[in-house]
């Protein structure tokens, strides 16, 4: 009988409760600290751009934005929804952030994240699942980028050095990202564009497609399997 129940309540914890929208457009201004990384999960769509002061506001179905959880760890806004819940709404639920800088983005799950980044020493990405990741204005010294699963990832701006890790079906577009040093990983069926004006090095494998803008002079190329390398 103690067997059973364990595995009813186990049971239980596990189902998700799906909420449904009721289309009545809703926004809610939110209290924040000052934030310089963002964290987005589920199937929101974040939009994030560079001003004086910290901002956040959520909007979507109006009956649903209190199960929107915005927690701050540190200077990282985490943009997420209680365990075991999901939404259907009527109203895609938007996440607007306005922060003075930033230096990381994180997208997981079906999410979205699009807008400017601005001038930082160095700036991360993150991208799994089937999420979207589209930056522009980026001016940094040092870029460093994760993509796997079905994520798709676009730089635009300026970075001195950049290092990009893709795997899986993960689509990196970085060819309007004016890089000078690039070292590039890719597996799966990754396929990455990039800039290097200085120097390349690539490791290259499985059915992954790398292509680069740009002839650098410094270069180190290594490929595996039926994994090729284009220079445009």
């Amino acid at each position: 009988m103690h067997k059973k129940a364990v595995l009813l309540l186990a049971a239980m914890t596990s189902c998700t409760h799906t909420l449904v929208g009721n289309g009545v457009p809703g926004q809610d201004n939110r209290p924040i600290p000052e934030v310089d990384s963002l964290s987005v999960s589920e199937d929101f769509h974040a939009v994030v751009s560079i001003g004086p002061r910290t901002s956040l506001t959520i909007s979507g179905d109006d009956h649903l934005l209190s199960y929107v959880v915005t927690d701050v760890i540190g200077k990282r806004l985490v943009v997420h929804l209680p365990d075991n819940m999901s939404l259907d709404t009527s109203i895609p639920t938007r996440v607007e952030l306005t922060v003075p800088s930033l230096v990381a983005v994180d997208a997981s799950g079906a999410a979205t994240v699009d807008g400017t980044v601005g001038a930082t020493s160095k700036f991360h990405v993150t991208a799994s699942g089937t999420a979207n990741i589209y930056l522009r204005g980026l001016d940094s010294a040092a870029t460093s980028l994760e993509a796997s699963g079905g994520a798709i990832v676009e730089l635009r701006g300026r970075s001195g050095s950049a290092n990009f890790d893709a795997s899986g079906e993960a689509a990196v577009r970085g060819h309007a990202l004016d890089t000078t040093d690039l070292v590039v990983e890719a597996s799966g069926v990754a396929a990455v564009d990039a800039q290097a004006n200085h120097s390349l090095s690539a490791t290259i494998s499985g059915s992954s497609l790398l292509q680069i803008w740009g002839n650098p002079p410094t270069r180190g190329l290594y490929t595996s399997g039926n994994a090729r390398i284009r220079f445009r």
